[in-house]
């Protein structure tokens, strides 16, 4: 299969920008491709083409082309391959089914079930609000990417939306409040996490989404709200928020001493989620979070780790977040449950409640790993 280079990109003696390089070739050559790799990752692509001069090309330097290779079938992929592939994939169909109109609300690379069983291999899982014959019909049964044809599935999951209103903590003078995260990290400066809808709410209706230490607001005091904190006392300044494709939360730099604890459960600290062995081992991990508003322990299992979902704000703001997780509750968050530390059963930090799902029992989750590399964190 013929395909086209968009920019110039080296020739390799392997599927690795490690491999040595022995030429290139400039945008707009052709190169016969005869097989599909799995190699190292590079811009979050690890998809490596091998092409009849015998070198190999990262694949994220051709246009996408709905081609399938001979002999190469989806289902000969072991599960890893399988979801290196569909977690990569799950962008190109957002952009693409979102461009014909398609009407769903997220999308994930997800492990097949059938009545409750797991049936073992990896599909793009489209989410819509309810299974019907036009979404049904909509979304294609599988989809060409890169050599292979990968199924797709239908879950009806309803939107996302941020949680908002609670008693927990605030920045002083903004009437939005949330719940307090963990205690991390940054130069031995300790700092509590919290979203930045939850702190930067006057922020978000002005059409700023991201502060750091030289342009937080003038009214930067955090106060926290709950009597276990004394009521309104000030417990911490913010400090840097962000809101943008990746993560929607804050820092608050402490002047109290918070421990890492959950209503007497201890964060014992911090699995690297960004590694893929974690990633796949967290699937079907039972979970917990205490969030302010609940004011009760919530318990659930962690469903897909790499989800694309559109989450709606205050002041009728959507925006799209890339990399989350999901997780399905026993009994659903609440309003101002937004910023709750989810663990495990071990008390392992797995990431950052953002959002619930908009009359399920669905949550959405940041991942630990984005927030520990967006703020240069540590626990």
């Amino acid at each position: 299969m013929k395909l086209i280079a968009t920019y110039p990109l080296y020739k390799r003696t392997d599927a690795s920008n490690n491999a040595l390089p022995v030429g290139f070739i400039n945008g707009g050559d052709a190169v016969e491709v005869i097989d599909v790799l799995f190699g190292k990752y590079l811009d979050g692509i690890n998809t490596w083409y091998k092409a009849e001069d015998g070198y190999y090309y990262w694949s994220g330097g051709f246009a996408v082309n709905g081609f399938v290779l001979p002999g190469r079938n989806y289902f000969s992929l072991n599960a890893d391959e399988q979801n290196e592939l569909v977690s990569e994939a799950i962008l190109h169909c957002y952009t693409s089914f979102k461009a014909k109109g398609i009407d769903f609300n997220g999308i994930s690379a997800t492990v097949k079930r059938k009545d409750n069983v797991t049936l073992g291999y990896y599909t793009i899982t489209v989410y819509v609000a309810a299974k019907n014959d036009k979404s049904l019909v909509q979304v294609p049964a599988e989809v060409v990417y890169k050599g292979f044809s990968i199924p797709t599935d239908v879950l009806q999951v309803q939107k996302s939306e941020a949680c908002g209103l609670s008693n927990s903590i605030s920045r002083k003078g903004v009437n939005v409040f949330g719940t307090a995260g963990i205690v991390l990290k940054k130069k031995n400066t300790e700092y509590l996490l919290t979203n930045y809808h939850v702190a930067c709410d006057d922020l978000l209706a002005s059409g700023i989404y991201a502060v750091d230490e030289t342009s937080v607001p003038a009214n930067n005091n955090i106060v926290q709200p709950a009597t276990i904190f004394n009521g309104n006392a000030v417990i911490g300044a913010l400090s840097e928020a962000r809101l943008d494709f990746f993560i929607d939360a804050a820092l608050i730099e402490l002047n109290v001493n918070i421990q890492n604890n959950i209503h007497g459960i201890s964060i014992t600290g911090v699995f690297d989620t960004g590694d893929n062995k974690v990633r796949n081992d967290l699937r079907n991990r039972r979970i917990r979070l205490w969030g302010a508003k609940t004011n009760s322990l919530l318990t659930g299992k962690l469903e897909d780790l790499n989800v694309i979902v559109d989450i709606g704000y205050n002041y009728g703001i959507t925006k799209t977040l890339f990399g989350m997780f999901r997780a399905t509750l026993v009994s659903p968050a609440e309003e101002g449950d937004s910023g709750a530390a989810v663990i495990d059963d071990n008390g392992m930090f797995i990431g950052l409640l953002v959002s619930k799902g908009f009359g399920d029992n669905n949550i959405y989750i940041i991942p630990s790993h984005t927030i520990l590399k967006t703020f240069a964190l540590n626990f």
